[in-house]
């Protein structure tokens, strides 16, 4: 990027939009977006953007098809590309999060695999998936230090066959893609091009822990380098060091820009946080410790990312000081509305006040910012 500052280097907080929970449209993001500038935000963050098979569970990320619109969005990709016109008109970058792990089960593409393989047809998309007539067979690859291939064989019955599945829930069991086969890397290429035609600034790549058959130099070749041939923009591993594995592959080996920060914002069941531990035990040096990755991360050049902890009985008075402290301690903090909802007028200012103060570049999160991390949670602000 020659001596250009990647925009992700000066960027402290990243409002979250979610079509299946907010339920707005591009329209009504756009009508916002002026506040939104107003209130400090550098970046928008979309979770999912391509039409999903509802926001439960996971979010929207159960894709239908990687290439149309979300519906509750819009009705075609040339509403997507004004509204990152819009935002980038205000100096806004635009982040989508994309899943490129798994089909859901009513998506055209899985349907057409069960099809072919119910009836023994010779069909590429079959390779798309993970085949096996025996429920006890073994993993179809082994597992390496970043990518886990956890799961298990599940019975289709339009195929007459078992699939591998790592996301089951309700019922659901959802159809794991099969990274070692050239028809689904074409593919996973052309869901990347898609998106990064539109303009848009950052890809989160959904729990890429659990991609089946990936390893790191295909996630360089396919996805990094793929993102990295547009001009400044970046790329997230979503989940990467949530389940004991380092981060620094992810960022000299995958091609990764930012670390998700999991042992500062997480704890085993990715429902806590480092910040709400210190202050329900009063004790600063929960923080600190927890830190260390942080640190390492932007000696390394690159940005720790963060989100608030998915807790809802969280006081505002608690949710102020996370957020102070988030930005305080230099992550890139992606901020879910709904979380604050409890928020009244008065402590409403103040999480303005506290976005307005993350524009100011000693908050940063990049290596060039100031090296001290406060312990005292910005007080001047809550």
């Amino acid at each position: 990027m020659n001596n250009i500052t990647p925009w992700w280097h000066k960027c402290s907080a990243v409002l979250r939009y979610m079509p299946g929970e907010d339920g707005k449209s591009i329209n009504d993001i756009i009508a916002e977006l002026d506040d939104v500038s107003e209130c400090g935000f550098k970046a928008i963050h979309i979770t999912a953007p391509y039409r999903s098979a509802g926001f439960y569970p996971w979010w929207g990320l159960r894709p239908l098809d990687h290439f149309a619109l979300n519906d509750i969005l819009g009705s075609s990709m040339d509403d997507f590309s004004r509204l990152v016109e819009e935002c980038h008109s205000r100096g806004i970058r635009v982040i989508v999060f994309l899943n490129l792990g798994y089909a859901d089960v009513d998506s055209i593409l899985w349907k057409a695999a069960c099809l072919a393989r119910g009836c023994s047809l010779i069909m590429p998309k079959n390779d798309y998936f993970l085949w096996s007539r025996s429920p006890c067979a073994p993993p179809p690859f082994p597992a390496d230090e970043c990518f886990l291939q956890s799961g298990h064989w599940h019975r289709s019955r339009e195929a007459g066959q078992y699939y591998w599945c790592y996301w089951e829930r309700d019922g659901i069991a959802e159809p794991q893609y099969n990274w070692q086969d050239a028809g689904f890397q074409s593919y996973a290429l052309t869901v990347l091009r898609h998106w990064l035609s539109t303009g848009i600034d950052g890809i989160i790549v959904d729990a890429v822990n659990w991609y089946a058959g990936c390893t790191k130099p295909l996630i360089r070749s396919l996805v990094t380098d793929t993102i990295h041939d547009y001009a400044n923009v970046m790329c997230i591993p979503e989940g990467a060091t949530g389940f004991g594995d380092p981060f620094m592959p992810w960022l000299t080996e995958c091609g990764f820009d930012i670390i998700e920060d999991q042992p500062f914002h997480s704890d085993e069941h990715w429902n806590g946080s480092a910040i709400i531990r210190a202050i329900d035990s009063s004790d600063p040096n929960v923080i600190d410790s927890a830190l260390e990755q942080c640190r390492k991360v932007r000696d390394m050049g690159a940005v720790s990312w963060s989100y608030l902890s998915w807790g809802s009985s969280w006081s505002p008075e608690k949710r102020l000081l996370e957020i102070a402290m988030l930005i305080g301690t230099g992550h890139m903090t992606d901020i879910i509305p709904s979380y604050l909802s409890g928020f009244d007028s008065i402590q409403k200012e103040k999480f303005r006040k506290l976005i307005k103060a993350s524009r100011h570049q000693t908050l940063w999160p990049s290596k060039e910012r100031l090296r001290v991390f406060p312990t005292f949670a910005a007080p001047c602000y809550c």
